[in-house]
């Protein structure tokens, strides 16, 4: 089983898909394990806008259409397969929701949180004030939307994009867990 999280900033999706990882004896990949691998595996040259995360032009993304479209949409999957092959295990982030989706065996989900929280996450975490917090909240969520967007044929943070959202604020971590833990059982026996 593949497990692909999307996530706001602030949220806690990166605890999640860690522990989440660690509890079912899966690799995870995230940006760090994912560019380093790309960088040995000599794929980074090739992809080096998708592993760097950079927010996508939107003058360069409406002068895109057909053909180059369709190419550029590709990038995430080659870039991806690249990288980490089929192997089971937890994905944060890097458009593995778009990229995986109709596939057997993945279990694609979105974690969000209530805007507080994330604030108070960030400004604890980069020692920042809630002005400056907000700030880099929306900032980022921004560039993962504009990157995903671009990259994917999906929406990101949008229900019809994952096969499950949920809240880091109601659940917690550890809670995020187990929910994801019993989701994978429950989509298991649909792949029967």
């Amino acid at each position: 089983m593949r497990i692909t999280i999307g996530r706001q900033c602030g949220c806690n999706g990166d605890p999640v898909g860690e522990k989440l990882a660690e509890r079912l004896g899966l690799t995870l990949y995230n940006k760090k394990t994912i560019q380093a691998l790309a960088d040995e595996n000599g794929v980074y040259e090739r992809y080096p806008n998708f592993f760097g995360e950079k927010e996508a032009d939107p003058f360069l993304a409406a002068m895109v259409k057909g053909e180059q479209n369709e190419t550029i949409r590709q990038t995430p999957g080659k870039a991806l397969q690249s990288t980490i092959g089929n192997e089971p295990c937890v994905i944060i982030g890097r458009c593995a929701s778009s990229i995986l989706r109709g596939k057997e065996n993945v279990l694609s989900v979105f974690i969000y949180a209530d805007e507080d929280d994330r604030i108070a996450r960030i400004a604890a975490r980069n020692h920042l004030d809630e002005h400056e917090a907000r700030a880099r909240m929306h900032k980022m969520d921004r560039m993962r939307r504009r990157y995903f967007d671009f990259y994917a044929d999906t929406q990101w943070g949008e229900p019809e994009s994952y096969d499950l959202m949920l809240s880091s604020s109601a659940y917690g971590v550890d809670g995020c867990v187990d929910l994801l833990a019993e989701s994978m059982k429950l989509k298991g026996k649909d792949n029967e």
